[in-house]
């Protein structure tokens, strides 16, 4: 049986929790080992299993030698899906684009209301001359 590490392999799985955005609970919940049994791992209450080093690398689409050595490609990948990290990345532009058309639609609203304002200042104005 392979000797797991887990002060080397701990820091991968916290970036590998930090690549899907999800919380740490559910992270556990995704790769099927339980938030309290992955926070004790974690924090290395509890040893970490070839088990659990199999189910992160399944429901995660990463290669177990990066998640046990740091070594070749972190994430397993198919040519029409992205990686975890460029889909992170993806669903940030897309928060953020969102977020700016909010801005933007305030901004017309604002605008809007500005332009009201200097139509009855300018009605009042030519209705004094």
């Amino acid at each position: 049986m392979e000797n797991l590490k887990p002060n080397e392999i701990i820091p991968r799985i916290r970036e590998l929790i930090d690549d899907s955005l999800l919380t740490e609970a559910a992270f556990a919940t995704k790769v099927g080992l339980g938030p309290s049994n992955l926070h004790k791992k974690l924090r290395g209450q509890q040893k970490l299993t070839p088990r659990d080093i199999k189910l992160i690398c399944e429901a995660m689409n990463v290669f177990p030698e990066w998640l046990k050595h740091g070594r070749g490609d972190k994430y397993v990948t198919d040519d029409n899906e992205p990686t975890p990290g460029v889909r992170s990345i993806i669903i940030n532009l897309a928060r953020r684009l969102t977020q700016n058309e909010e801005r933007i639609a305030n901004l017309k609203r604002e605008n809007q209301d500005i332009m009201n304002q200097l139509n009855t200042l300018y009605i009042q104005l030519d209705n004094r001359l």
